[in-house]
């Protein structure tokens, strides 16, 4: 099953592989969704990733959550170079 998979770094194509734990998962245009997987080069030379793990999110939480992780690692990336 290919998806696209974007946010606001960027697109990439993602191939997830039907296995027993996505045959029951419904997915649409706007779902909050957690991926996990493997990154790859194509024989296109594209990056793309091989999911061993998607799980349509329930909370919407999850996506705020997720940006204030990513500023607070960023910050620390910040004071970690900084002080080199």
């Amino acid at each position: 099953m290919p998806i696209l998979v974007h946010d606001p770094t960027g697109s990439i194509q993602c191939m997830v592989f039907l296995r027993n734990e996505f045959l029951d998962i419904t997915i649409e245009i706007g779902d909050m969704v957690t991926l996990q997987g493997k990154l790859f080069q194509n024989k296109k030379k594209e990056m793309c990733v091989q999911a061993y793990l998607l799980r349509k999110e329930q909370d919407p939480n999850v996506e705020p959550h997720h940006w204030l992780r990513c500023k607070r690692t960023m910050n620390k990336f910040i004071t970690y170079h900084n002080k080199i």
